[in-house]
């Protein structure tokens, strides 16, 4: 990738990416972009550059910076002034001349530079006609208890609807405050695609329902047999009631709950005998019937647990979004989804994007965020 200069690379039409760490001067190369863009004529007025960054305190600081550099232009003070600076006044002589830049400062207070949720707010207030919000809701900090609530509910109504995924949810390490964390944190996340895809519950609980019908009274007894003989396990490992664990196994149709959760504890329990006093049980346990059964659960039981958590997601999502449009309120993250969706797909969109681009023939974004697609 060829390296940027701020006053002499060419700036093409459409996208460009510049790529830079912390600390190597993203925020004086925008702040020095915006005189050089007046100057050579890209645009005519600040009020037609639109500058997003991440925190309030970066627009504000890049603000002050993008006026310094221009107040700099217009009064030189070459023992204060940065390289770059001298190198625009070099450049551009002439159209400093003809007071480009007295200009910017007069009209300074026209430069947008603003925050990503600040921006589309301005834009659904400005455009709410073509954006399909005539009327702007009433901003609410973060939906947090609203989506609490709707989480709560998905868990009293759906997860206890279908014993298996019941079964799943009661599992220690898979459990609701697992789950309730999964989709609080992802609350913002509407567009990823699942990866792995999700497979229907409807397709994985017939397969669950057919390995535990392998889980015979004979295949019980020669897990209970093997495994009961057992003394030694491997340093630091808690064993289970070996007795009561194939008497869970045994009684899967009565309760599925406690079967799944003695299937997930007989998987894996031959690898924590201790070999150096066990070494033949080890083997026989390996091999036995019912731990190689417990093995094969392990993918469809994920993948029941896989789409509980995103069935919980999307059911979430849905009740917090209608629960703020029945109340007339929109969130930060909502800020973002309402005008991306607009511009995606609204019934306006291209007379959206095309006042936009009348509006603004250039965007500077600082640190693109690339963990959200619609931003």
């Amino acid at each position: 990738m060829p390296e940027f200069h701020i006053i002499d690379s060419a700036l093409q039409p459409g996208l460009s990416v510049i790529e830079a760490s912390a600390g190597t001067g993203k925020t004086h190369t925008l702040s020095h972009l915006v005189p050089r863009l007046l100057l050579d004529g890209t645009v005519d007025s600040v009020s037609q550059i639109v500058l997003v960054t991440f925190t309030k305190d970066a627009a504000r600081e890049l603000s002050q910076r993008v006026r310094g550099v221009l107040e700099h232009l217009e009064n030189p003070r070459p023992d204060s002034e940065t390289e770059d600076v001298q190198k625009l006044r070099e450049k551009f002589p002439d159209r400093l001349q003809d007071g480009v830049a007295r200009r910017a400062l007069l009209e300074i207070d026209l430069l947008r530079v603003s925050t990503i949720h600040s921006f589309c707010q301005q834009v659904l207030q400005t455009e709410g006609a073509l954006c399909g919000l005539p009327v702007m809701p009433e901003l609410l900090a973060e939906a947090g208890d609203v989506a609490e609530e709707a989480f709560h509910r998905f868990w009293e109504t759906k997860v206890s609807e279908e014993p298996w995924v019941a079964a799943v949810a009661a599992l220690k390490k898979l459990g609701f405050e697992t789950a309730r964390r999964f989709v609080l944190t992802n609350l913002a996340n509407h567009e990823a695609e699942p990866l792995p895809a999700v497979a229907d519950v409807a397709l994985i609980v017939p397969r669950l329902a057919a390995l535990s019908g392998g889980f015979t009274a004979e295949v019980c007894e020669e897990a209970a047999q093997i495994l009961g003989q057992v003394t030694h396990w491997k340093a630091g490992f808690n064993p289970p009631d070996i007795t009561k664990m194939c008497a869970r196994l045994r009684g899967r149709i009565a309760d599925i709950g406690s079967f799944t959760g003695a299937v997930v504890a007989l998987g894996g329990l031959a690898d924590k005998i201790n070999g150096s006093k066990h070494k033949a049980l080890k083997a026989s346990a390996t091999a036995c019937r019912a731990v190689l059964l417990a093995e094969e659960f392990k993918l469809p039981l994920a993948e029941l647990n896989w789409s509980m958590l995103l069935s919980g997601l999307r059911h979430v999502q849905a009740s917090v979004q209608e629960r703020l449009k029945r109340s007339r309120l929109i969130t930060y993250d909502g800020l973002i989804g309402y005008l991306h969706e607009a511009l995606k797909r609204g019934n306006n969109r291209d007379a959206l994007k095309q006042r936009l681009r009348d509006r603004y023939r250039v965007a500077l974004i600082d640190e693109s965020q690339d963990t959200d697609r619609r931003q």
